[in-house]
This record gives structure tokens, sequence and C-alpha cells, in this order.
């Protein structure tokens, strides 16, 4: 499918940009880079009423997260664990600030913002545990924090959407929490970026934000140990049984080299009888719903997200 013209555009700037590839950079420059792109091209940040920095008991030392409360709403909110995209390894609290703010004010409920432990100095399971001691620590201080411990949703773009998932399927194990919701934005759920999928093939040598070169480098700090290669919890798609899970909204883009095994994952939650809303937007690429300061077609996605959020936890 053919870019949107925003998205060339936009396209069209990054790749006119001189310096390394990311993958090719120092971690720390990696970051910051990811941190400036975000920032600059998500558009601008709304007023919530209160939003709270804190450090949560985790499984080895403390999870920073940022609570969002709306404006407006009385009683018990709706709970909304947001868990960052950034390929693992990048990607923080200040990178989706203004995903969160927006979700919160819009769909009217708390988030939840964690920023879990980080490749390459603290690789699988790191991340996924963290995320589950989210939602554990989120489900027990529900009360404290304004919020309905009985309707707690998981998100997440791209290795967050990757986490999302994952701590679904660790609560269907460990007995819960319970989950009312899971939304999963260009997931990231497969390891290798070999030649696999057509849109491997046709997305990942570049050019199209996320490439092959960008996968590997980030797979290969995520699971360095060949043991977890296969581990369903590091990476969904290879889960054999995705039954009982919460019903999901996934999110793909048609320029994106994940396009292919996102909506793989959606059929095989729709096969395994889980209610799963699957929504391409085939013109434009990975990370989309983070530019939504240029690109129409994300802040088309932040709407419906926050349009579901509001039909179903009403």
């Amino acid at each position: 499918m053919a870019l949107d013209p925003q998205t060339k555009a936009l396209l069209d700037v990054m790749n006119a940009m001189e310096g390394p590839k990311l993958y090719e950079m120092a971690i720390k420059d990696a970051r910051m880079a990811l941190e400036t792109i975000s920032i600059e091209n998500g558009g601008a940040r709304q007023e919530v009423k209160q939003v709270e920095n804190r450090d949560i008991d985790g499984p080895n030392g403390a999870i920073p997260v940022r609570i969002y409360w709306p404006e407006n709403g009385a009683g018990k909110r709706p709970l909304l664990l947001f868990y960052h995209g950034g390929g693992f390894a990048l990607g923080n609290l200040d990178s989706h600030d203004g995903l969160c703010r927006t979700l919160c004010q819009e769909a009217g409920i708390i988030v939840v913002n964690v920023h879990y432990r980080q490749p390459p100095e603290h690789p699988f399971p790191a991340a996924p545990d963290d995320c589950y001691a989210a939602l554990l620590w989120t489900k027990n201080n529900a009360e404290s924090l304004g919020g309905d411990a009985n309707c707690i949703v998981v998100a997440g773009d791209s290795a967050g959407g990757n986490l999302a998932t994952s701590v679904c399927l660790m609560a269907k194990q460990n007995g819960g929490p319970s989950v009312s919701y899971q939304i999963l934005c260009y997931p990231g759920l497969m390891r290798t970026a070999n030649d696999v999928t057509p849109s491997r093939k046709k997305f990942g040598g570049g050019g199209y934000f996320l490439s092959a070169g960008d996968v590997q480098w980030i797979a290969d700090m995520y699971t360095p140990n060949p043991d977890d290669l296969t581990n369903p919890l590091a990476y969904p798609l290879l889960a054999e049984d995705l039954s009982r899970l919460p019903p999901a909204l996934v999110i793909s883009a048609g320029n994106d080299m994940l396009h292919d095994e996102d909506k793989e994952f959606a059929e095989k939650l729709q096969a395994a009888g889980v209610e799963t809303e699957y929504v391409d937007y085939p013109g434009t690429i990975h990370g989309f719903i983070s530019f939504n300061g240029v690109l129409d077609v994300g802040r088309d996605a932040l709407a419906l997200i926050t349009q579901r959020l509001k039909e179903r936890l009403r």
C-alpha cells in the first residue's frame, strides 16, 4: 500500500537525516534519539487533573511509574497500565508521556505509565517481570488510587504491545489478576529479523523507520540467552494456547515490517476464541501513533483507542 502524503513527508525528513543508524548507535545515544523523535512529533500534551511520579516495589528493586488522573469523572475510575515501546531497550516515561495524557483525559481513566527494566543491562525476563509486578501493584492499590480493581486494562505500543500481551499470559498462568482488555499497537511478537514474512522482506531493508537491522539489534539485547528464544513470554506469537486471554484490540501499520505477524497474532487470538478487533492502517509506518502531532492517522488511531475504552469501560 502506498504511503499517505503525511507519512511520506515525515519519512523523507527522517531518511534525510545524517548520522548512524539506530542499531549502530551507543545505547545511551539511541535512547536519546528515540525520545527526541517521539517528543518532537508527538503533538501538544493534554492537561490532566494530576500527574505523580512514584517508585513501586518490583521483583528486583523499584519500578518507576508515572500516574495520571483525568479532570472529569466521579467514583472509581477504570485503570490502564501503559507499557511504552522502544524495542525494550529504548523509550521511557517521557517519550510516551503525551500518549498517556491523551488516553487519561479523553477516556476518563487513570493511567499508570510503567518504566520497566531494559536491556542490555537487564535482558529478558526483567521487562515482563516488572510489567507483571506493576499489574499486581495496581490491583492491590486500586482503591487508594481512586480506581476500580475489577476494571484494569493493559496497553502498549511496539515492544510495549509485546509486554502487554505477555502480562496477560502471565496473569493466566498465575491465576490473576484479571485483565479486562488488552490494546496492542503494532506489537513486536517474534524474534527473528530474517526474511520470514512478506512484510519483513518488503519493509525490513530500511527507509520505513523500523528496519531489520534495528529488530535484530533489539532482539540480541533482549534475549541473549538461546534458551529464551522459544519462550512465549518473550515472543508471544510462539504461544501454543492463547485461549482465555482478555478481549483485544490489535492495531497494525501497512508499511511496517511487523505488519504480517501482527495480523497473524490477531487471527490466532480469534481462533483461540478471544474476542479480537484487528484494525490495519495501510498507508503508514511503525510507530505512527507516537507521531500523532504530524500524522492525522496517528490521531485517528488514538481516537479509536479512546472510543473503545469508553465503550468497554463505561
